[in-house]
């Protein structure tokens, strides 16, 4: 019987990467590091047998470095990392993304979304977060 799959989690290492977002009083707690190591042992107690783990902060640096951790990792399933999406060169990132240490396990690519103003005076929101299905995926439980 599979286990739990934590769809959504987050990793950070506050001598390789500031995470300026954890800021005051009430983000005080959060403001150390949290790593794969702290994870497992909370997984394995709530019956988690795979994660996903999700970008933290939008600089290009930090998805090879979790593609790496996945690849280390019998925890980690899959990653979303970040790139930007409206580069002219995305095609050749993405490849090299995938081409990398643990690119198999790249199964997403999050953006921030933003809502725009439409000639009729309506808003669309803006979003592309696409990225084709990994053959580790069953494509059955999940979609984008």
């Amino acid at each position: 019987m599979p286990g739990i799959v934590d769809a959504h989690h987050h990793v950070w290492d506050l001598s390789v990467r500031d995470q300026d977002w954890i800021s005051g009083d009430e983000l005080a707690p959060l403001r150390r590091d949290f790593t794969l190591a702290d994870l497992a042992p909370e997984a394995r107690t709530a019956g988690v047998t795979a994660t996903v783990l999700v970008q933290t902060i939008t600089v290009p640096e930090e998805t090879p470095e979790f593609l790496a951790l996945a690849a280390d990792s019998d925890l980690v399933a899959g990653v979303v990392g970040w790139t930007d999406l409206t580069a002219p060169d995305i095609a050749d990132t993405l490849a090299e993304l995938r081409a990398g240490p643990g690119g198999e396990h790249l199964v997403g690519i999050a953006t921030r979304c933003r809502a725009n103003r439409t000639r009729a005076g309506s808003y669309a929101l803006r979003c592309c977060a696409a990225f084709p299905r990994s053959p580790r995926r069953d494509s059955s439980t999940t979609s984008w």
